[in-house]
């Protein structure tokens, strides 16, 4: 009885982990040029790069190395591999620091990030594939910035779940764009999106400027093994770009897995 208690316990504690701890499974820093190319893979599938550009300018840190936003139309993106949520409660968090410029263009994305079923169009699919971005840009009359939720049901043109508009990004000033979603057991998703004030230095934790959360039903996402994680930006309230990272949360089985082998690795010890 004591062995069975104590592998339960061990078994617990390993899933309660699970739950609770996260994985960095990928972060672009852009300290060099070689962070930012056009060639095929994980980190470095880029499009529309006429509007974003390497610079040796400081970032967050004040170390060099950082995207320059230019003034063109265009989106970039960033196709950081793939992940999945494999069982109710797994959860993919993707995040981007935001240099803010203090000025705007009337409704522009001045920086988001995205999750994607299909990797070759990380803003939406007209091949059945779902795709969620958290958006921040500014409103028609350029004077607030917008915080949005926003779906690709299959298509190419999104639906805004949710909204919400504070000011306009501080010149000179990183906020940190953050969207996490969540597998629910009905296939549909949590999501959780906010953007936070970092400071001049981009190290400084501090007020959650806004933030969104909700559910949404988004089936082929919850349950694709290969989602697409991006990030962009346009013409609009923002000066650059630093510090792209996507987490995910450890798959259950695999830390139960640990956890059964632990305890069994105690109960040999124990006789």
């Amino acid at each position: 009885m004591k062995a069975t208690a104590i592998l339960a316990s061990v078994l617990a504690i390993g899933l309660a982990w699970s739950t609770a701890g996260a994985t960095v499974v990928y972060t672009n820093t852009f300290s060099s040029a070689a962070d930012y190319v056009t060639t095929a893979g994980p980190g470095q599938n880029w499009s529309g790069t006429s509007n974003l550009s390497w610079s040796n300018t400081a970032g967050v840190g004040g170390t060099n190395g950082k995207l320059s936003v230019g003034s063109s139309g265009s989106y970039v993106n960033s196709l950081a591999g793939t992940y999945q949520m494999a069982a109710v409660g797994d959860w993919i968090e993707v995040s981007v620091m935001v240099l803010g410029r203090g000025l705007s263009s009337t409704s522009r994305d001045t920086a988001l990030v995205t999750l994607s079923g299909d990797s070759s169009y990380v803003y939406g699919s007209a091949s059945g594939q779902y795709s969620v971005m958290a958006r921040v840009g500014t409103d028609s009359s350029a004077t607030e910035e917008s915080l949005q939720f926003r779906l690709y049901a299959g298509t190419a043109s999104p639906t805004t779940v949710t909204s919400a508009n504070f000011s306009l990004l501080t010149a000179d000033v990183w906020y940190k764009l953050t969207m996490k979603v969540t597998r629910n057991a009905d296939n549909t998703l949590n999501y959780v999106t906010s953007i936070q004030n970092y400071g001049s230095n981009g190290q400084t934790p501090g007020s959650v400027v806004s933030s969104l959360s909700g559910t949404t039903a988004v089936t082929s996402l919850s349950t694709d093994s290969t989602i697409s994680a991006g990030m962009g930006a346009r013409k609009g309230n923002a000066n650059g770009l630093d510090n792209f990272q996507v987490s995910v949360v450890p798959e259950p089985a695999t830390a139960a897995l640990v956890a059964l082998g632990g305890g069994l690795a105690l109960l040999r010890r124990r006789h």
